[in-house]
C-alpha cells in the first residue's frame, strides 16, 4: 500500500498543534516519518509524515478536506476502515512505507499525472531552472578559477540555497529535463493510468469521453447537464461536476482533434511529419508542379474571372522554372507551362505532381513519354506532400494581396463591401496581358531575392548546380512533339 506523506505544517493543522510540537513527536518515533531534501530545515532537508500513522479524526479531517470525490458516506467509511487498517498492523504500514526510487522520466511523469498536467510540470520546471542550470554546467567544466565563488553567485541571482542549484545541476546532467522538476511531483503513485474514480462508474467515463468527442463538441457545462438526466436512468451514480471535467481534461489532445475535427485534421496537426532530404539532387533532376487559383479577378473577354496559375518549381534549388496563366485548368495548360519550363531551365528528368484531373490527363501524360520524362504522384488529398504549397502562400503574401481585385485567401480576409462585377465596370481589373506582366517581373524578383532556406537566391543556386539536362532542347521541335 502507498502512502500519503504530509509536511509537518499540513499535520499541526489537521492535529491543532504547532510545528515544534510535531516535531519533537517525530523525534519521538510517534508517527511513521521519513525525512526529503526540500525548502526547510537544517541542511535543506525537511520531515514527511504518513497520514496513515495519524490518529483516525485527523485522517477524517484530511479526507473531509481534499478527497471531494468522495460523496457516499458509506465508501468514505470504508477509506477510514482501510487507513485504520494500517494502524491496526503496523509491519504491513512499515513494509508498505519502504521508500521507492523516484520518477525518472517523462513518461513517468506522464503516466502518473497525464499528458496536460505533465506538459505544465515541466514547463514550468525549465522556465525557472534551465537556463540557470546550463550556465551552472558551463561553470563546471569551463577552465576559469573562482568556479564554486560563480555558481554561488547564480544561486543567489536565483534566489535559492546554493546548495538547491548544485542539486538540480546533477540532476540535469544525470537525468535531463525531469532531473529540474520538484521533487514533490517525482514521488511515484498510482498515477492515471489503471486509475478508478470510485466516485464514477465505467460506464459513464466512456459516455461522458463519447459525447465529448461529437461534432459540434459540446460544453463541459452542458455535458454534466445531460448526464444529471441520464445518470438516474442508467443507474448510475451521478459524480461531482469537477469529477466529469478532470474526465474530460484527461482525454488526450490527439482524441480530440481526431473526434471532433476528423481524420483530414488530424493527419495535418497529429500525425508525425518526415522532410525529404533533397540534397543529393541535381537541378532539373525533379521538378514539383501544381495549379494555383489566384486570389484576385481580373477582366477576361468582358468578364470577371480568378485567373489559374500552374507553376514548376525545381526541388533541390526551389526556383521557379516554368509557368502558364489561363481561364482554365487543363493537361493543355499543364503541358505549356512544362514548355516554358523546358525552353527557359532544361529538360527535366523527373516531375512531381498531385492527382488533378489535368495532370491524371492521357494527353499531358502522352506528352511526358515522348520527352522520355519520369512522372511521380503525391498522395492522393495530402497537400502537405507537396513542398510547393509554401510557394503558393509566399505568392499570396508578396504578391495576390496588393493587386487590384484582391477578394482574400479565405472568408475572413475579404476586403469589405468587395465586388468584382463594380470593379470590372469601373475598369479597375487588370487585363490577362497586364497580369502576364506584372507576374513575370515578380517572377524574376522572387528568383533573385535571399530565400530563408537555401541562405542565398534560387537563381545563384541553380546556376552553381550541375544540370541532370544539360542539352539544349529546340523549340521547334518541341513543339512538334506537343501537338495533339
Amino acid at each position: 500500500m502507498s502512502l500519503t506523506w504530509l509536511t509537518t505544517g499540513e499535520t499541526a493543522g489537521l492535529l491543532g498543534t504547532s510545528d515544534r510540537t510535531i516535531q519533537r513527536q517525530v523525534d519521538k518515533g510517534r508517527f511513521k516519518s521519513k525525512v526529503q531534501n526540500g525548502p526547510r530545515g537544517q541542511g535543506g532537508k525537511m520531515h514527511l509524515i504518513a497520514l496513515e500513522s495519524l490518529p483516525r479524526d485527523a485522517q477524517r479531517v484530511y479526507l473531509n478536506r481534499f478527497l471531494d470525490e468522495v460523496e457516499d458516506g458509506q465508501e468514505f467509511d470504508e477509506d477510514i476502515d482501510c487507513l485504520a487498517a494500517t494502524q491496526e498492523c503496523p509491519s504491513e504500514a512499515l513494509a508498505a512505507g519502504d521508500e521507492q526510487e523516484k520518477i525518472n522520466s517523462v513518461a513517468q511523469l506522464i503516466a502518473k499525472f497525464g499528458q496536460k498536467r505533465a506538459e505544465e510540470i515541466l514547463s514550468a520546471a525549465t522556465a525557472k531552472w534551465e537556463d540557470v542550470v546550463k550556465e551552472a554546467l558551463a561553470i563546471k567544466y569551463d577552465r576559469e578559477k573562482d568556479k564554486t565563488g560563480r555558481t554561488n553567485g547564480l544561486a543567489n541571482e536565483l534566489g535559492v540555497h546554493r546548495s538547491t542549484l548544485y542539486r538540480k545541476r546533477d540532476a540535469y546532467e544525470k537525468d535531463g529535463i525531469i532531473g529540474l522538476v520538484d521533487d514533490r511531483h517525482l514521488t511515484p503513485g498510482e498515477g492515471l493510468e489503471g486509475k478508478v474514480r470510485r466516485s464514477i462508474c465505467d460506464e459513464a467515463i466512456r459516455w461522458i469521453k463519447a459525447r465529448s468527442l461529437t461534432i459540434p463538441p459540446p460544453t463541459t457545462a452542458h455535458i454534466y447537464k445531460e448526464l444529471t438526466r441520464i445518470a438516474p436512468q442508467k443507474e448510475w451514480h451521478l459524480p461531482s461536476r469537477a469529477t466529469v471535467y478532470r474526465v474530460v481534461d484527461e482525454i488526450l489532445a490527439t482524441e480530440l482533434k481526431m473526434g471532433q475535427r476528423g481524420d483530414k485534421e488530424y493527419e495535418a496537426e497529429m500525425m508525425p511529419k518526415v522532410k525529404r532530404d533533397h540534397t543529393n539532387l541535381l537541378a532539373m533532376e525533379e521538378i514539383v508542379g501544381d495549379g494555383h487559383t489566384f486570389d484576385f479577378f481580373i477582366e477576361w473577354k468582358g468578364c470577371a474571372i480568378r485567373p489559374i496559375l500552374f507553376i514548376w518549381e525545381d526541388m533541390q534549388t526551389l526556383k521557379i522554372v516554368g509557368w502558364y496563366i489561363a481561364n482554365h485548368s487543363s493537361g493543355e495548360t499543364i503541358a505549356l507551362a512544362l514548355r516554358h519550363a523546358i525552353i527557359t531551365n532544361g529538360l527535366p528528368s523527373r516531375i512531381y505532381t498531385d492527382n488533378g484531373k489535368g495532370c491524371l490527363a492521357h494527353y499531358f501524360l502522352d506528352v511526358c513519354r515522348r520527352l522520355k520524362i519520369e512522372t511521380r504522384h503525391c498522395i492522393p488529398k495530402t497537400p502537405r506532400s507537396k513542398m510547393i504549397e509554401r510557394l503558393f502562400r509566399t505568392v499570396h503574401d508578396q504578391f495576390s494581396k496588393y493587386l487590384p481585385g484582391y477578394c482574400g485567401n479565405k472568408p475572413e480576409n475579404r476586403p469589405p463591401d468587395f465586388d468584382e462585377k463594380k470593379l470590372l465596370k469601373q475598369k479597375k481589373l487588370l487585363t490577362m496581358e497586364q497580369l502576364v506582366a506584372v507576374w513575370t517581373e515578380y517572377v524574376e524578383e522572387y528568383n533573385n531575392q535571399i530565400h530563408s532556406a537555401l541562405k542565398n537566391t534560387p537563381s545563384n543556386v541553380f546556376s552553381q548546380m550541375p544540370h541532370a539536362n544539360p542539352e539544349q532542347v529546340n523549340a521547334r521541335d518541341l513543339d512538334i512533339l506537343l501537338e495533339r
